[in-house]
């Protein structure tokens, strides 16, 4: 039922601003409480907390326009004749293969049976701070967020899904093997994102997918 109040709302709104999805969502859910619709739910607030800042993402996601990322005006659109997954490196803090993390990503493609594009965009802890604040409202970095696309994009032979943002600084404090080991896990959950798998909501699907994958491609 709330699911359904927010969708219904966001809806209405024109090219809001993450804070304005988010204070929509969250006056939303305090007046579902207030109404008694949760009396006899087995759901604590830290849960609808959790609840809501999931709807915040999907609606971010849904209102997204193309990030234009520091350093390129933006990706450019894909053409038929080149290959329609990248990889770009726009951090020059630790040193990446980037080649090893497109061949991955292009694996990953076709054992999901992507159709569509999709940009997997490797940046600094001080870019994905910025981005963590202004599209999630963490004012932090994280490892990983991923940015549906609901945009066609001019010249794409396919439709592109969206781009998968990394902090390379984080990937590496958190590593368990290779860095680059931990950016092609990072990558498999942004990409299962992109599709329609979100942790926070489900009931478990994309973290058993998500282990699967893992084990199939021999990831810690």
């Amino acid at each position: 039922m709330l699911a359904d109040q927010v969708e219904a709302a966001a809806r209405t709104l024109q090219d809001p601003s993450p804070g304005q999805i988010d204070g929509m969502i969250r006056r939303l859910t305090q007046a579902t409480i207030q109404d008694g619709q949760f009396d006899e739910c087995d759901v604590t607030l830290r849960e609808l907390e959790q609840i809501s800042r999931a709807f915040s993402r999907v609606i971010a996601g849904i209102h997204h326009h193309r990030i234009e990322y520091p350093g390129f005006d933006s990706i450019r659109p894909l053409k038929k004749e080149e290959p329609n997954i990248n990889v770009f490196n726009k951090q020059r803090v630790r040193p990446v293969d980037r080649s090893d993390l497109l061949a991955f990503a292009a694996s990953l493609g076709r054992r999901l049976r992507i159709q569509g594009g999709f940009s997997v965009v490797l940046v600094s802890d001080r870019s994905m701070r910025r981005y963590n604040r202004d599209y999630a409202g963490d004012d932090y970095p994280t490892d990983v967020l991923s940015f549906p696309c609901e945009e066609s994009i001019p010249g794409a032979e396919d439709d592109y899904l969206g781009d998968v943002l990394i902090s390379v600084e984080t990937a590496d404090r958190q590593k368990k093997g290779t860095l680059n080991s931990e950016l092609k896990a990072l990558t498999l959950h942004g990409i299962l994102h992109l599709i329609g798998y979100d942790h926070a909501v489900d009931q478990g699907q994309m973290k058993a997918l998500e282990g699967d994958l893992r084990r199939e491609f021999s990831l810690r």
